[in-house]
């Protein structure tokens, strides 16, 4: 059963990365289309998505590009995310990793 983990305008990860694939990108490549499915897209502010979850069709195999874990355990930084929501998004990752194991 698939959940939906926040809404396209709700920031609820941290992303601290200059660098990422884009999602056009992404989808010009064969191998990577073949073996990914793209779960989730983010946007670094140059108005191009660029791909931040990805899941292996055939393989427990799940990528992020992004700081899942930073919601429930780094508060420096104001831009991270501490929301309720931002919370169960962490815990809910986890726990997709764990199942995955």
């Amino acid at each position: 059963k698939k959940k939906k983990m926040g809404k396209a305008d709700e920031r609820i990860e941290f992303n601290w990365h200059r660098y990422g694939i884009y999602l056009s990108e992404f989808y010009k490549s064969k191998e990577l289309r073949g073996f990914f499915n793209v779960l989730s897209y983010d946007d670094y502010g140059d108005g191009k998505p660029i791909v931040s979850t990805v899941e292996a069709f055939n393989y427990p195999i799940i990528a992020v590009q992004y700081h899942p874990e930073k919601n429930l355990f780094d508060f420096w930084n104001q831009n991270i995310p501490h929301t309720r929501k931002a919370q169960q998004f962490t815990e809910d990752l986890a726990f997709i990793f764990i199942d995955e194991c």
